[in-house]
């Protein structure tokens, strides 16, 4: 039996649409929310990604909203290092009706036909206080070399 993994809490920050083409010539697009999760003490802020147009558009994140992220963490190592990655793949607004499927793709349902154009997605307002993924790669770059060896 496979381990679900959840985290509700209230959308705090969402992070600007990252998009491009793989190194085979696909389209791709991500995009990052962080929810801060209520504990007695301390909140937990959490970063999650979306990752691919239709699950992107299929849920919408929100600031402000209350929310149930359903998703896989999935580490990689580079250089020695560890790094790890929240994958959303369903955001529930909290008292929004529960569906009774699995929206996670099967391995059939993941084979999609070639298209010219990712759609357009809106552009969300960035929050200056944080890094975007360009800044946070020129950053890494200057630590640990020119970065373009990366294998992610």
């Amino acid at each position: 039996m496979e381990q679900q993994y959840t985290a509700s809490g209230k959308i705090t920050h969402v992070l600007p649409l990252q998009e491009g083409v793989s190194k085979a010539g696909k389209a791709w697009c991500s995009q990052s929310f962080v929810i801060e999760v209520p504990d007695d003490k301390y909140p937990t802020n959490l970063c999650f990604e979306l990752y691919g147009s239709e699950r992107i558009q299929k849920n919408p994140v929100k600031e402000g909203d209350e929310v149930t992220v359903s998703f896989d963490p999935e580490s990689r190592e580079w250089n020695g290092r560890w790094f790890t990655s929240l994958r959303a793949w369903k955001v529930e607004k909290l008292g929004a009706a529960q569906p009774t499927t699995d929206p996670r793709p099967t391995p059939e349902s993941t084979t999609v036909a070639a298209s010219p154009q990712m759609p357009t997605i809106p552009q969300v307002p960035q929050d200056p206080t944080l890094l975007t993924f360009d800044q946070m790669q020129a950053e890494a770059a200057e630590d640990f070399g020119d970065g373009n060896d990366l294998p992610f």
